[in-house]
């Protein structure tokens, strides 16, 4: 989404691979999500003492999935209002050169551009807040797998 900020013109041909990235991003975060719920219920049905770092990953994890799945949603929004929004000006351009006196580029989309910039910035600050979550959640499970382990 970065480098579709810096490069507007690129938003009409990426935003689709954008939304598409960020639904892959969403099927990931849901299934990391249930394998670890498998492997809970599996550590408890065998009796296996859970300690309060596993409880706490677990806890962070179940939250990832709603946030990854916001930022899908706002991607989508944004790369569908960002298109009606094209093809609003790209129709009246096309009405302007096809003899509509002088109206070329000068109808108004019934998207507004600030309404499109807002999801753009919107799906920005969610993909930021949801990569920080699966960030520390991850480093949370590896901590807490790997705390057993540390040198004395």
């Amino acid at each position: 989404l970065l480098v579709l900020v810096a490069r507007p013109r690129w938003q009409r041909g990426f935003g689709p691979v954008a939304a598409s990235v960020s639904f892959v991003g969403l099927v990931g975060a849901i299934l990391a999500t249930r394998s670890g719920e498998a492997l809970e219920e599996q550590f408890e049905s065998t009796g296996m003492d859970l300690t309060e770092a596993i409880h706490d990953h677990a806890e962070m994890g179940d939250r990832v999935p709603v946030l990854v799945g916001l930022f899908f949603v706002l991607v989508l929004a944004w790369v569908i209002a960002a298109w009606r929004r094209s093809r609003d000006l790209d129709g009246a351009d096309a009405a302007g050169t096809a003899g509509t006196a002088g109206t070329a580029g000068t109808e108004a989309s019934r998207i507004p551009k600030a309404a499109v910039a807002g999801l753009l910035a919107l799906s920005v600050v969610a993909g930021v807040v949801a990569t920080v979550s699966v960030v520390r959640t991850g480093h949370s499970g590896a901590s807490s797998v790997w705390e057993e382990f540390e040198e004395p």
